[in-house]
């Protein structure tokens, strides 16, 4: 029986000969939001003098947070090594455990303690409410924040509708009703035995990033999360 896996592949001792995994490329993926971050902070703070930036992801050492923050910061990077004049100072990433409570306390704590951060990144749009508040009590959401996520949320896009200059500035979609849509066309393709289909037995959906001048294009009330435009 071929067997199809998507956004969490099983281990080649369950099943040796899988037909497909299909699955968004969290570090490809991190490395958009990654990218308009910067572009974004660059506008905002200009190209001389540092930049504090933190991410926030879900339990130390978890292949998400890993794939996702260095995705991010080689995005970042990328856009950073041609401005020469900025320093980027990477604090330490913080935990949240992929809950909004759990996230308050580490952002707050990291704020209180860096009242010039500028830049944050959350790894999951699940964490955004927690990270709002956390700065909102040390004093710090606003104008001076450019804030990053990761998921594609449909309330983080309704966000940059209603608030085009507010700090979350781009959102990084993993797209769960296009990865399933390609789970199907594989599930197809096993049937056929079509393994042309997926050559390499993993399937990486095309995913983008939102920014507030795209959000109102992306936003559908009735959807949960960003889908492909075509």
């Amino acid at each position: 029986m071929p067997v199809v896996t998507v956004n969490s592949s099983l281990d080649k001792s369950l099943v040796p000969d899988m037909f497909c995994y299909v699955a968004e490329d969290q570090e490809h993926t991190g490395s958009l939001a990654g990218e308009t971050a910067a572009q974004k902070a660059l506008e905002k703070f200009g190209v001389q003098g540092e930049i504090k930036l933190v991410g926030i992801g879900g339990f130390p050492g978890d292949v998400l947070s890993d794939l996702r923050f260095n995705g991010f910061m080689a995005g970042w990077n990328r856009v950073m090594d041609k401005h020469p004049g900025v320093t980027t100072v990477k604090l330490d990433t913080k935990y949240g455990e992929w809950k909004p409570d759990k996230a308050l306390a580490p952002i707050r704590d990291v704020a209180t303690a860096n009242p010039d951060l500028k830049v944050i990144y959350s790894m999951s749009d699940v964490m955004h409410g927690g990270i709002v508040q956390g700065l909102q009590q040390a004093g710090l959401w606003g104008d001076g924040i450019i804030m990053a996520s990761y998921d594609g949320g449909m309330g983080a896009i309704k966000e940059m509708v209603d608030d085009p200059k507010g700090p979350l500035q781009a959102d990084a979609s993993n797209q769960p009703w296009d990865q399933g849509a390609a789970a199907v066309r594989m599930a197809l393709a096993a049937y056929n035995g079509d393994q042309a289909q997926c050559p390499d037995k993993t399937n990486y959906i095309e995913t983008t990033v939102i920014t507030p001048a795209e959000a109102p294009e992306y936003y559908v009330p009735t959807d949960t999360y960003v889908r492909a435009k075509n």
